[in-house]
């Protein structure tokens, strides 16, 4: 594994938000226009501003003024990104300018209304100037129109989503920015060869269930998403990417997310606390292997007064049941001859309390009742298994020469390579979870395979959006009480 060569000019630039990167430095990096007309992404936001702003939080402009976290999803990076940006005062008592807006250049003119939370950004405004063509902000949907948003207890949002463009090309497109004051320090100690070396980012964190979310993470813009256990260990999730550049014949090299086992690369994982989060000895490095980051040790996230990490609590519980989806629950694919078959694990017990993903697991069943067994040599497994992981994903091993077993949210799909499951007329499925010291298990459900069979199909629909009540059963028109959609639960009053 290759020591990247350019890290030591790379982290030079570190403390002023990795230039190459946060800054759009258009010098060594061309300026491109995104190809063609590019949707709307779906995004899976994270809850910021979970209550409104209330009445003396932000009294005045002034609480406006500041170093800030510009948040955002970016179609040029397909993910969501943050940069530093300095709020100063504008030319008059309700306006402000936002330094730094996408890139290190830009002053953006705001308008602010404390008294009703709310600012507004006239449109077009000018980015940057390059090579002769000015870069405007502007409207996503409507050009001219100002993008429109709203301030909060801990910062304010663009609800107008907003684009970077000229008459010729779009350079990005923004969805769901928000401006957050940091939250937490990261810290951590690298060593380039001439002795260890210490430096700090400042990040945001936010926290859905077991999912930790670290904004900004070192210093590069990017995100990094980690599920806490019980037992206040962390694990990161794979394939995150967290940094990139350029090798010494001008490609692109990703970096992403690793633990570091002496020369091996594993897993990010860590230890935590209510208010620190420390990660063992971990890297950034290619996909390949071929070039790393170098060893990061002595890393912590901090969190700043009045913010807090909360860990699952390791009781029994019951499972919610298994539900499936409207169609393509089940799949006799002609071409490989197996069966796939699809439904849905809710993350919930019966009372609709959250439950450890890592404790949560199901189990099939044939028409005669009894647990399928996943032979270990017909599905490239270690060893027999009938309970499979919720977690266990193609990645982690499971099932490696089948694609066909797939994870998307909730979602879960497995391959049946029993030749004799083509007459099957119906499949179980049942959620088992080990919390607590104890098993207990959801109630068997059903699917009936002869009254929906489809014949030669490989890929399913997912029942995504629609209501479940505690038992896993279809709700058209749910009345008060705890229900489940998209694999979480929610009330309705």
């Amino acid at each position: 594994m290759k020591k990247f060569t350019l890290l030591t000019l790379l982290l030079c630039v570190s403390l002023i938000g990795f230039a190459q990167r946060i800054d759009r430095n258009f010098n060594t990096r061309p300026l491109k226009p995104l190809a063609g007309q590019l949707a709307k992404p779906s995004v899976s936001t994270k809850n910021f501003f979970k209550i409104p702003r209330k009445a003396g939080e932000i009294s005045s402009v002034s609480d406006l003024l500041g170093e800030w976290l510009m948040i955002y999803y970016s179609v040029a990076e397909s993910n969501t990104v943050s940069q530093s940006v300095t709020i100063t005062q504008g030319n008059s008592q309700n306006e402000i300018v936002i330094n730094g807006f996408w890139i290190s250049s830009a002053q953006i003119t705001a308008s602010v209304d404390i008294a009703n939370g709310t600012i507004s950004i006239s449109t077009p405004q000018l980015l940057i100037n390059y090579n002769g063509t000015d870069i405007n902000l502007d409207n996503l949907e409507t050009e001219g129109a100002p993008l429109e948003g709203k301030i909060y207890d801990e910062g304010f949002e663009l609800s107008s989503n907003w684009k970077a463009a000229t008459s010729k090309g779009v350079y990005e497109n923004g969805y769901y920015t928000v401006f957050v004051k940091s939250n937490a320090v990261m810290s951590y100690t690298l060593d380039l060869g001439d002795g260890p070396q210490s430096y700090t980012a400042n990040v945001y964190v936010t926290q859905e269930g077991q999912k930790v979310y670290i904004d900004n993470f070192f210093d590069s813009g990017y995100p990094v998403e980690l599920t806490v256990e019980s037992d206040h260990t962390f694990t990161a999730a794979e394939n995150q990417l967290i940094y990139w550049d350029y090798d010494d014949n001008d490609n692109v090299l990703d970096f992403f997310l690793y633990g570091l086992d002496g020369q091996n690369l594993t897993k990010a994982t860590g230890t935590g606390t209510e208010s620190v989060l420390t990660f063992n000895t971990w890297t950034g490095a290619t996909s390949d292997g071929e070039y790393s980051l170098g060893e990061l040790t002595n890393t912590t996230i901090t969190l700043k007064d009045g913010y807090t990490i909360e860990y699952p609590v390791d009781l029994a519980a019951t499972p919610a049941n298994p539900s499936f989806g409207d169609e393509y629950n089940w799949v006799w694919n002609e071409q490989y001859n197996m069966g796939q078959f699809f439904f849905m694990i809710p993350t919930i017990d019966t009372e609709g309390n959250d439950l450890i993903e890592s404790k949560l697991g199901f189990i099939i069943y044939t028409p005669e009742g009894k647990p399928y067994v996943f032979n270990a040599e017909d599905y490239g497994l270690e060893q027999d298994m009938t309970e499979i992981p919720f977690t266990m994903a193609a990645d982690d091993s499971a099932f490696p020469d089948y694609s066909a077993y797939v994870i998307f949210g909730f979602n879960r799909a497995v391959p049946i390579l029993d030749e004799a499951a083509k007459e099957w007329t119906k499949i179980g499925v049942q959620s088992v979870y080990h919390g607590g010291g104890e098993a207990n298990t959801s109630e068997i459900v059903w699917y009936d395979i002869a009254a929906t069979a489809i014949q030669g199909v490989s890929s399913a629909k997912a029942a995504e959006g629609r209501v479940f009540d505690l038992q896993g059963r279809a709700v058209k028109s749910p009345a008060k009480g705890l229900y489940i959609k998209n694999g979480r639960k929610f009330m309705v009053k």
